[in-house]
């Protein structure tokens, strides 16, 4: 499940009872949180950090890099990746991956979308020959892909430089920079440890 779901669905957009619960999965799945920002750090390294000197952060080179498209269409659930198998690849070059987005969910939403499914490709979360996830550890995957998404949309950097040198306190400010929710936002800011120096 995704940051904004859970912030959403299961608090009831209550940002205390959210940061409880992060918090929680901060401390006993810390391995997995890190795991995914530190790839995600990799994957902007490799990409060049240049690519976080401005924001929103443009998720096309990430695109590139995965060999991943993102096609819109009407489906349940929030989206999904699926690997494009060896037959269609006549059809569809050099991509490898189709990221799978529900088109009826906001631009915020979708942006973590895309981010959340990258995670999975760079994390190798997916099985080479279909679109779930190898069924041993999804709970740990999701929330290394949900680090990895959130460190992506919002470097702790960038989220920093913001906070403490342009003086960009307001949680929906921020999330308005970056074009992500405030729970992605306030993930990153739990996550650095900055939420004595952010308003709600």
């Amino acid at each position: 499940m995704s940051i904004e779901k859970i912030g959403e669905t299961l608090f009831n957009n209550s940002l205390e009872d959210f940061k409880e619960y992060i918090k929680k999965i901060f401390s006993n799945y810390k391995k997995q949180v890190w795991k995914g920002v530190l790839i995600a750090r990799k994957v902007r390294k490799i990409l060049g950090n240049r690519i976080i000197s401005s924001y929103p952060i443009d998720l096309d080179v990430y695109l590139k890099k995965a060999k991943a498209e993102v096609i819109y269409l009407d489906i349940i659930n929030s989206g999904y990746t699926i690997n494009i198998p060896q037959f269609y690849k006549d059809f569809f070059s050099e991509t490898e991956y189709l990221i799978c987005v529900n088109r009826n969910e906001p631009k915020t939403r979708n942006r973590f979308v895309i981010a959340h499914e990258l995670g999975h490709i760079f994390l190798k979360h997916l099985n080479p020959t279909n679109k779930f996830y190898i069924n041993t550890a999804k709970w740990k995957y999701e929330i290394e892909a949900n680090s990895f998404a959130g460190e992506t949309l919002v470097p702790t950097s960038v989220l920093k430089n913001l906070i403490y040198t342009k003086k960009v306190t307001s949680i929906e400010h921020l999330s308005q920079l970056f074009e992500v929710s405030i729970y992605v936002v306030y993930y990153q800011v739990i996550l650095a440890n900055l939420e004595s120096d952010v308003k709600l």
